[in-house]
């Protein structure tokens, strides 16, 4: 078990090794670059979210930030951290996978979202953490899951 969790840990390591390589940034595989992905996702899938939150000045770098650094695991209990990083590791587009994932998050808070100002929403957003449970207690995980494949294809 502990060899085949160090070859999980290194394989997801080596392949994060570009989020965090700045001159990767703005490359689709760096930061900069997931988390346009990402405000391209929400356009897409909920152009009217996008405009709020675009009008709102949000950018996703105020929330997505850390639940790619962190691959989400400071934002649910561990059984739920547990099952997305399952996913992660099952699924050769793992990095896409997180993203949209992440996507899948702010749009199943959208009405919450359109409710509030800027500072009302980043409050929801950063405030994630399921201990503190403002936007993860109330979230239907499977069918975050669901969306998130969905907007892979």
């Amino acid at each position: 078990a502990e060899a085949d969790a160090f070859f999980c840990f290194s394989t997801i390591m080596a392949e994060m090794g570009d989020v965090f390589t700045k001159h990767l940034d703005t490359h689709n595989t760096g930061l900069l670059g997931a988390l346009e992905h990402m405000t391209d996702l929400v356009a897409k899938f909920d152009p009217e979210l996008a405009q709020h939150l675009q009008s709102n000045d949000l950018s996703s770098s105020l929330y997505g930030l850390r639940w790619i650094t962190t691959l989400m695991a400071r934002e649910f209990p561990i059984p739920a951290v547990c099952r997305i990083w399952d996913t992660l590791f099952a699924d050769p587009k793992r990095f896409e996978f997180l993203t949209s994932f992440s996507v899948a998050i702010v749009r199943s808070a959208r009405e919450q979202l359109l409710s509030l100002n800027q500072m009302g929403c980043i409050e929801l957003l950063n405030n994630s953490n399921f201990n503190n449970l403002p936007l993860t207690s109330n979230l239907n995980l499977d069918a975050v899951f669901e969306q998130a494949v969905e907007m892979q294809f």
